[in-house]
């Protein structure tokens, strides 16, 4: 025997209206967690690329303490004149030629008065040193981003305020690293003074109202020294 059609209960509509505030409230904490995830990657870039800035700019300060000793011992920064005497004295088999900044730098390298974790970089995508200083090893290409102003004298040279390091840069050319430092670089100057410069959107450096690189610019006197770029 067929049973008639039972009519469905009643639903209160109050029961129907008070499940809308619920779908909305958990709509908006969704939200708010996308949101947060959001906001702590910016904050996360953000922290990253400071310390990348800070570390640089403390390595500068080691770097500068480095260069300051010896030239205190052989009158000059490391140039090609001061080579074979850091070969005597340190008689280190390291690679200390003209070629590239690298070239320059393992000169303190091989007077112990730095290591390799002076030219480290904490940034995205860029290949730190390993802390190997053997030979083929200490400094290798894409350890060093900085380039070097091999071209200057002593300290009584009234240099003033000369760029004597700067970067980062891109490994193997000319051009400043947009990405590591958050369109900045870092130039140490030759009196001690460290500076941080923004990038220009065409991926120059203004300094004194003009291209950094340009050799009229004030910061260099009038001579652009020769400029050892990192392997």
């Amino acid at each position: 025997m067929d049973l008639p059609d039972q009519p469905l209960p009643d639903v209160p509509a109050s029961s129907v209206g008070a499940r809308r505030p619920w779908r909305k409230i958990t709509l908006a904490l969704v939200m708010i967690a996308i949101g947060g995830i959001y906001g702590v990657r910016q904050v996360v870039g953000f922290l990253v690329i400071h310390r990348a800035e800070t570390v640089t700019v403390g390595n500068f300060n080691e770097i500068d303490h480095a260069l300051l000793k010896f030239e205190g011992t052989y009158g000059n920064f490391p140039n090609e004149e001061t080579i074979a005497k850091v070969r005597q004295d340190s008689q280190s088999p390291l690679d200390m030629g003209t070629e590239n900044s690298n070239d320059y730098f393992r000169q303190l390298i091989a007077l112990d008065m730095v290591t390799e974790r002076e030219f480290r970089l904490p940034a995205k995508g860029i290949t730190e040193p390993d802390g190997n200083v053997a030979v083929g090893e200490a400094l290798k290409k894409g350890e060093c981003r900085y380039a070097y102003c091999a071209g200057w004298g002593n300290v009584s040279d009234n240099r003033g305020r000369r760029p004597l390091m700067f970067g980062p840069i891109i490994p193997g050319t000319r051009r400043f690293d947009r990405e590591a430092i958050n369109g900045k670089i870092v130039v140490l100057f030759a009196d001690g003074h460290i500076e941080r410069l923004r990038m220009e959107k065409d991926g120059s450096v203004k300094f004194h109202g003009k291209d950094l690189l340009d050799p009229s610019n004030l910061a260099w006197g009038g001579t652009l020294p020769f400029i050892a770029w990192p392997e």
